[in-house]
């Protein structure tokens, strides 16, 4: 997926979600979105030269993808489920050899696109 930073992301959050990250498959692997409450605008910029790292974790046969910011003191832990996708969809993400995990980092109010990684 393509994003401008200042774009709105396509997918929405709903305005009574508390959610502060989120981990949806894509078809060539993760679209990881962080959700900034922060009003700072040097916030985005801090990201920029941010260093992580990041692994998958399974806990009762549910896979969840980790990310840690260890500069910035955060972590996150997002479940990934498989049945938001078809099982034919899933089964060829599944097979993929080479993955992409796009990271968004977006407005929690407006849902605007402030920084993206791949």
């Amino acid at each position: 997926m393509s994003l401008k930073v200042g774009s709105t992301h396509p997918i929405e959050k709903a305005a009574s979600e508390v959610r502060l990250s989120l981990a949806k498959e894509n078809k060539e692997f993760l679209d990881i979105i962080f959700y900034n409450m922060s009003k700072s605008k040097d916030y985005p910029k801090a990201w920029e030269k941010a260093n992580l790292r990041y692994g998958i974790y399974v806990e009762a046969n549910i896979p969840f993808f980790l990310v840690d910011f260890p500069q910035e003191g955060k972590s996150y832990a997002m479940p990934v489920n498989l049945y938001d996708i078809s099982t034919n969809e899933r089964a060829s993400w599944l097979k993929e050899t080479e993955s992409t995990m796009n990271l968004f980092l977006l407005n929690a109010n407006n849902n605007v696109n402030y920084f993206t990684f791949s």
